[in-house]
């Protein structure tokens, strides 16, 4: 009966000894992965950025001082569409089909990088019997059958400890009148 009463009283002990080292040491846990609106900002330059970071803000423009930006938001005649690798949509009369993630050197939300790297696929790109392959980074655009394509944006977002497929990746696109 001494046996059960030391067991039972060394019990709540060991259990606060625990928790102390636990609290001295700091429980660290996985950041909270979040989620941003799917939104593209056309940067004065034609470029575009998404959201990204804790705060889902937009990405700095190439060449933009910290100002913000005069450039309008996309209006209608700027769609943005989404599609993944094996999948086709159209917009604008332009069939968009991404073939393949190229690279995707992109740095992780969670960690602090020198460089903030980029995303590149390949795409194939069709209208009324003309047919066009190309490998565009983010931000790029091409000149296609009279308009011009951007890879606007691309998603999700990497974290360290996440291992994308090339099947998870969600591409955005903005198809507009191309002035010349």
């Amino acid at each position: 009966m001494k046996k059960v009463a030391l067991i039972a009283g060394a019990i709540p002990i060991l259990l606060v000894v625990a928790i102390y080292v636990l609290a001295q040491r700091g429980v660290h846990t996985m950041p909270a992965q979040i989620a941003c609106t799917r939104e593209a900002k056309v940067c004065p330059d034609g470029s575009s950025v998404s959201r990204g970071g804790p705060n889902c803000e937009f990405a700095a423009c190439p060449n933009e001082s910290g100002a913000a930006s005069l450039e309008p938001e996309p209006t209608p005649a700027q769609k943005v569409t989404q599609v993944a690798i094996g999948q086709t949509i159209t917009d604008n009369d332009i069939r968009i089909a991404p073939l393949a993630l190229v690279s995707d050197s992109r740095c992780p939300n969670d960690v602090n990088c020198i460089q903030a790297g980029t995303v590149s696929v390949s795409v194939l790109l069709k209208k009324e019997g003309e047919t066009k392959t190309v490998t565009l980074a983010l931000g790029e655009s091409v000149r296609f059958a009279g308009k011009n394509v951007q890879f606007a944006s691309v998603s999700p977002q990497p974290f360290s400890k996440v291992k994308l497929t090339p099947l998870d990746y969600r591409f955005e696109f903005i198809v507009t009148s191309s002035h010349n």
